[in-house]
């Protein structure tokens, strides 16, 4: 039975292979979708062999297939000389992950492996939207892609609040220490927490923030009357099921939302000057830091809040705050330890005293990479931004906005989330932008 079932496994993997050489541009569609809404607790086990997940096969396949079709159309080459700065950032971040991995982790093989992970769910799919996509038309697909995942991750949220239980906790074949409390039924004030198809609620509150900022995006585009009404019944739908995730960030960054869109619109009326603005986003990781040391100076908070949790009189915010407390404590200690390197991509509580979590993806960078990977990834940061602000300043271009409000919301919720999902959206934001810089370079030569 197990070799009729690797039989099969492995003439699916050549058809899938056949089909993303021959149809990259789809291939890569089904490949992010799946990946958007494929449980990545999931895994098909057949017999003693590793777990794998679709959307690993799926990527190892579109892997293949961009570097056959790189080898046999030199276009392709041309277009990653197009965009060899961002490109050369993305690789030298994940050479800075292998890197500091090497040199830093206890279990190389382990850290390799995550960081070879990191890489392929999301730059290495930016650098193949780069590389690929050619056409507006081509552009816009990739949005209605992400859009039905939003749509089905929907689906299964609405399903599993009916039901006040996780949909997919009984399809877990092996259980470890990220996956053992998924089954478990979360509440906070009574109201049971959805996740959809994702770990734990804070992701599903994350994505559900960024897919009302698409639905408006498409909406904006121009689109036909019933999808119209469609999406913006979604758009009150993915409201409501922020409220059920239980998440207080998530549901005051929707509220505020509006807001962050309205500033970033107004740079389209009055311009945008990114280097008055650069020191606002220096000066953010300079606060974030100043409130981590007043934090780790003024224990007695941490201590107050740990003699609660003993005598039982701590509610559930209380103990959230105490566990954010812990982290920021244990990371301060474990940075002044391996300040420049880390401790390899993830390992980063590995030095941990008080918790073994960390829900601070900056943080988590920190402790993974070290200073330098911190620097590299903010650096990244300011050249998507820079080129977006400059996107809106120029040409006036609505689609920039849409897709920097998005990328600001995910880098804000990222303070309270440390999880690799969000990075594939990430990327593909960020792919979108260059693309547009693209395509409106293209249209101001025509005029």
């Amino acid at each position: 039975m197990i070799f009729l079932a690797v039989i099969f496994t492995s003439v699916f993997v050549v058809f899938l292979l056949i089909l993303s050489i021959k149809k990259p541009k789809i291939f890569f569609s089904i490949t992010v979708f799946t990946i958007l809404i494929w449980p990545s607790y999931i895994a098909i086990k057949i017999g003693d062999l590793p777990g794998l997940t679709p959307d690993r096969i799926l990527i190892f396949c579109l892997i293949i297939s961009m570097v056959v079709n790189i080898l046999y159309n030199k276009k392709f080459v041309i277009n990653i000389y197009k965009y060899k700065k961002i490109i050369t950032i993305f690789v030298v971040y994940f050479l800075w992950l292998v890197f500091s991995s090497i040199l830093a982790s206890e279990e190389m093989l382990k850290t390799l492996y995550a960081s070879i992970n990191l890489f392929i769910i999301g730059p290495f799919l930016a650098i193949f939207m780069l590389v690929f996509i050619q056409k507006e038309k081509e552009y816009r697909n990739i949005l209605f892609v992400m859009i039905a995942a939003f749509y089905v991750m929907n689906v299964f949220g609405i399903i599993e609040l009916i039901l006040q239980k996780p949909l997919f906790a009984n399809f877990i074949v092996q259980t470890t220490e990220y996956n053992k409390w998924i089954s478990n039924i979360e509440m906070r004030d009574g109201v049971y927490r959805i996740e959809s198809v994702f770990s734990n609620s804070l992701t599903y509150a994350q994505v559900l923030l960024v897919s009302i900022i698409f639905y408006i995006y498409v909406i904006k585009m121009g689109v036909g009357k019933i999808y119209k009404y469609f999406l913006i019944i979604n758009i009150i739908i993915s409201y409501c099921l922020i409220y059920y995730t239980g998440s207080r960030t998530g549901l005051a960054l929707a509220l505020l939302y509006p807001f962050v869109l309205f500033y970033i619109y107004l740079h389209k009326k009055t311009g945008f000057s990114f280097r008055k603005n650069f020191i606002n986003f220096v000066l953010i990781p300079i606060l974030i830091c100043f409130v981590a040391f007043q934090i780790y100076i003024n224990i007695d908070l941490a201590l107050d809040l740990r003699n609660q949790f003993i005598h039982h009189t701590l509610d559930e915010q209380a103990l959230s705050s105490l566990v954010r407390v812990a982290q920021i404590i244990d990371g301060f200690q474990a940075f002044l330890q391996s300040p420049f390197i880390g401790y390899g991509t993830g390992e980063a509580t590995r030095e941990f005293q008080l918790v073994n979590v960390i829900d601070n993806y900056y943080l988590s960078i920190l402790l993974s990479s070290g200073l330098v990977g911190l620097i590299i990834y903010f650096y990244l940061c300011r050249t998507v931004f820079k080129i977006g602000f400059q996107l809106i300043k120029r040409y006036h271009d609505r689609d920039t906005i849409f897709l920097i409000s998005a990328l600001f919301m995910i880098l804000i919720f990222y303070a309270i989330l440390s999880v690799a999902i969000a990075d594939t959206i990430f990327y593909i934001i960020v792919a979108l932008i260059f693309l547009r810089q693209k395509f409106l370079l293209i249209e101001e030569r025509v005029k």
